[in-house]
């Protein structure tokens, strides 16, 4: 997680799981510790890239209420399309 105080958003740097372990609750528990992290920051919501072929992370994200911003054509080295995905808090924290 990376905190911008520019525009008060956080970014989720990297998020992996072994696939020996995929499903069993793992990474929707980082996300929530992200989403813990974001709002001890009071920011104003959290966004994360993924290169578009990563269908099983986009899939992830859309289920856990993130939604998609935006494409970036040719974002990765090699010329993967990108794909952000965001989430907004309704309001900011006090």
């Amino acid at each position: 997680m990376q905190y911008y105080a520019w525009n008060q958003l956080c970014q989720i740097q990297r998020l992996a799981v072994d696939p020996d372990v995929h499903r069993n609750g793992i990474a929707s528990a980082l996300v929530s510790r992200a989403e813990g992290f974001a709002h001890s920051k009071k920011a104003r919501g959290i966004y994360v890239d993924t290169p578009t072929l990563n269908t099983g992370g986009r899939k992830f994200y859309e289920a856990i209420g993130y939604q998609l911003g935006y494409i970036m054509p040719r974002y990765y080295e090699d010329k993967l399309d990108g794909g952000t995905y965001q989430k907004f808090f309704d309001a900011v924290q006090t």
